[in-house]
């Protein structure tokens, strides 16, 4: 702090270096992010690239009033939390001038919670990333797994036709005169397995359609993937696919043990509760365990997305109100990319569970198509986060 001004800038003339280099020469505790700080919106900053000595009076000046701003704020603790600017954040006010709240209690620093939380934000959505990496890889592999088990039914399918076939080779061989009894077991074999492979048709197009479900829910679940926005929801999700594959005994203590879900709720202009199923668990809740006689249902048609019920059992729906509806199940579907969505609208006491199936899964009868709009979709989810 004794240091003059031509005493400081003498001392970093030594050398002909860039001013950051002879700032961090000259002096230690000098970091990249405090000399961008430093340097931050002074004049003709292309010369501050250049030796120190090209440097005009004017330069001199601002930037030793900055340094003896640093150097006062250090010096008298006085910091505070700055996000943004030149680097993410700086923990000083960087003009003379600047007005500093006074200093809290002895040992205090308030610039712990703001370096807490701007860490805390960092670390949380790096560990969100990690567990979305892994989630997906999980997911991933459990569509190729439904994949080969699919095709594997498939193929079981489309070689039963070939029964008939069976069956006419077995009655020409028959038919001939007198045949000898390797020929009638030949026949008896291929009668045989003609009727296996009739029998298996029962039994193969079950396996097909469950194969297929839980591929729908897969691809789902990858959709609520990627529009997860905590790690509360990704433990949701993660909780679903634990559930595809466990005992139902254990599904119902997982459950307990997870609580209540927490579907997103907002309201239309008209003042009607919306609430929007963000993973399996969600959806569940809110189609088949808090619908109720006169709530409407919304789903966009052929397309992994979002259940979206409205409470028109709470008030009269207008028109405005089913829009809205359309809109935010469109927004939350795979196909939010489109101008318009089609979207299923349904009386939820129609909806009916699907036993043996996932979590979510739902099955109906009828309903009417309306046409959504992802973007007012966006727009009515802005408004209802706005403060």
């Amino acid at each position: 702090m004794a240091e003059s001004e031509s005493d400081w800038r003498r001392r970093l003339c030594l050398v002909p270096l860039p001013l950051e280099q002879a700032l961090r020469q000259a002096y230690q505790g000098i970091s990249p992010a405090l000399v961008r700080q430093l340097l931050d919106g002074l004049p003709d900053p292309a010369r501050l690239d250049g030796p120190v000595g090209a440097l005009e009076s004017a330069q001199w000046g601002a930037l030793y009033g900055r340094w003896r701003a640093w150097l006062e704020a250090v010096e008298a603790q006085r910091f505070q939390f700055h996000s943004g600017g030149c680097s993410d954040y700086r923990c000083w006010e960087p003009t003379a001038s600047g007005a500093i709240p006074p200093p809290g209690p002895p040992g205090a620093m308030p610039i712990n919670a703001g370096l807490a939380g701007y860490y805390g934000e960092r670390l949380t959505a790096r560990r969100l990333d990690q567990h979305r990496g892994a989630l997906r890889q999980r997911l991933e592999a459990a569509l190729a797994r439904e994949r080969r088990e699919a095709d594997r039914q498939q193929e079981l399918l489309a070689a039963v036709p070939g029964g008939e076939d069976l069956q006419r080779r077995a009655d020409t061989l028959l038919c001939q005169p007198d045949p000898p009894r390797a020929v009638i077991e030949e026949a008896q074999k291929l009668y045989h397995q003609a009727r296996r492979l009739r029998r298996s048709v029962a039994a193969i197009t079950p396996r097909l359609e469950l194969h297929r479900g839980r591929l729908a829910w897969l691809e789902a679940s990858l959709h609520y993937l990627e529009r997860s926005e905590g790690l509360e929801v990704l433990a949701e999700l993660e909780q679903d696919l634990d559930d595809l594959a466990s005992p139902r005994q254990g599904r119902r203590q997982r459950r307990r043990q997870a609580g209540q879900p927490q579907p997103l709720e907002l309201r239309t202009a008209g003042g009607l509760r919306l609430q929007v199923g963000r993973n399996h668990r969600q959806n569940d809740w809110i189609s088949l365990r808090q619908a109720r006689r006169g709530d409407l249902w919304f789903h966009a048609q052929e397309c992994p997305g979002s259940h979206v019920v409205l409470k028109a059992s709470e008030a009269a729906a207008g028109a405005a109100d089913l829009e809205a509806a359309a809109d935010l199940a469109a927004h939350f579907s795979r196909a939010r990319g489109n101008n318009r969505v089609p979207v299923v609208m349904v009386e939820a006491e129609s909806l009916q569970r699907i036993a043996g199936a996932a979590p979510g899964t739902v099955r109906h009868g009828g309903g009417q198509v309306v046409w959504g709009e992802p973007d007012r979709g966006l727009a009515l989810l802005g408004a209802a986060t706005s403060p």
